[in-house]
């Protein structure tokens, strides 16, 4: 008789159990000895400058935030946008955080035109390295600049810079002269007109002479 008046009260008593277990669950009472916890998600770093997809020229600042619990230091690396090596370039190491303030100088006359990509990375104490990419920088300091505005797509950003058309030019070709027939100058002197200009001259001396010689002798003649 004792077993069957235990068995009628937990007959009995089993939907007040029920009722407890079910407010329980709701107010987060350990249930079956243990307590589950949601996994905080890790906090958030950014580079507030430049934008993606942003022309660049001359000495850049890069600002953002990489203060974080934990921290331990800050790298800025920057890299081809179109490297199948993924390789990086360290640009800045810093091992104070930033909560809102510059990260890094970048002197972008030391490099090519082209297109780029910065990263931001922050490790962590706990091991955690927190990660952040901006694609599409065109370094613009050689070459035109197509928009200093980020472009709408800057993941799939390339460049087919076609060489412009060049046409051969002619060889240069003097223009044909026809020469002109001057006429005779009539002033122009001859061998012929020289000799006898000269002959002339003479016979004019030596007349000039016989007159003097035959004046002087019938001056001589009329004094007798």
């Amino acid at each position: 008789m004792l077993n069957l008046s235990v068995a009628m009260n937990a007959i009995k008593d089993a939907p007040l159990f029920a009722l407890l277990l079910f407010l329980l669950s709701f107010s987060g009472w350990p249930v079956n000895g243990s307590q589950q916890q949601a996994t905080p998600e890790p906090p958030a770093i950014q580079v507030t400058a430049p934008l993606p997809g942003e022309a660049l020229q001359g000495l850049v600042t890069v600002t953002g935030v990489t203060q974080v619990e934990g921290f331990q230091s800050a790298e800025i690396s920057f890299g081809y946008q179109s490297d199948a090596t993924n390789t990086w370039f360290l640009l800045q190491q810093s091992a104070v955080g930033a909560s809102a303030g510059d990260l890094a100088q970048w002197d972008t006359t030391t490099i090519s035109d082209g297109v780029y990509r910065l990263r931001l990375q922050v490790f962590r104490t706990n091991g955690q390295v927190l990660e952040t990419t901006l694609e599409g920088l065109r370094v613009r300091n050689y070459s035109p600049v197509e928009t200093s505005t980020p472009l709408a797509d800057v993941a799939v950003i390339e460049e087919v810079v076609a060489a412009p058309t060049q046409t051969a030019l002619p060889d240069y070709q003097p223009p044909q002269q026809t020469p002109v027939v001057m006429p005779t100058n009539a002033a122009r002197l001859t061998a012929p007109d020289l000799r006898a200009s000269l002959i002339g001259g003479v016979g004019l001396v030596v007349g000039a002479l016989l007159l003097a010689g035959i004046y002087a002798g019938l001056k001589t003649i009329f004094r007798r």
